[in-house]
């Protein structure tokens, strides 16, 4: 619903309210990243023909305020689109569906962190003993995890640990992740919105040998 209170401002309030909120925006819808057009010789009565000034954070929602601080200047068809969700909620779910239409069945985990400009890096292990020691880099800071090397029971030759990692350390290919994304994905980023805490699953993943670096060799996850 577009503000009361900025609804009761005078015209030069308004004016003076636009022009701080699409300095904030940098001249963007905040929902769709469209450019807004406005100058001083654009009336209001035009301005408003086609955008509204709402809230970013619903006022339905704890400590939500009805000021500048929690206002957004939309196209009128983007605040239809957001309805009552807050706002970056609302943008989240409408890009996924925007790539959703564009990609169809090729929209996968790994072609959603292309989209996002996040590529795969690899990162490095080395083993002592019955431990595997992990190295990588988050914010140009230094990461090493020691974790126990697990066998199977069933006697295969192959190794496993149990280690978390940031995303971007993760390669997503067809033959470990081929599952498009569907639109069950909508309730997870609602539940990430939420509670923070969303439920996760453990992400079975290979890792390759792509290098070595002194006693660290270069692997891909």
């Amino acid at each position: 619903m577009p503000s009361r209170v900025f609804n009761s401002y005078s015209d030069k309030e308004k004016r003076e309210c636009i022009k701080k909120l699409l300095r904030v925006q940098h001249g963007k819808c905040l929902f769709c990243d469209r450019a807004i057009t406005y100058t001083d010789n654009t009336s209001l009565d035009d301005f408003f023909k086609e955008y509204e000034v709402d809230h970013i954070i619903p006022l339905t929602e704890e400590g939500a305020r009805d000021d500048d601080s929690n206002w957004a200047i939309l196209h009128k068809e983007c605040n239809r689109k957001k309805g009552g969700k807050p706002l970056f909620l609302a943008k989240r779910i409408y890009k996924f569906k925007r790539d959703k239409e564009k990609y169809g069945q090729k929209l996968t985990l790994g072609k959603v962190l292309e989209i996002h400009g996040i590529k795969s890096k690899p990162l490095f292990l080395k083993r002592l003993g019955e431990y595997a020691i992990v190295k990588y880099y988050e914010n140009a800071i230094e990461r090493e995890i020691k974790t126990p090397i697990l066998k199977d029971p069933a006697g295969s030759p192959f190794d496993s640990i149990f280690i978390s990692l940031p995303i971007e350390y993760i390669y997503h290919d067809a033959d470990l992740n081929p599952r498009p994304i569907d639109e069950n994905v909508v309730k997870l980023i609602e539940e990430f919105y939420e509670n923070k805490h969303p439920q996760l699953h453990v992400c079975l993943a290979r890792i390759e040998k792509i290098g070595k670096e002194n006693e660290w060799e270069q692997v891909k996850v």
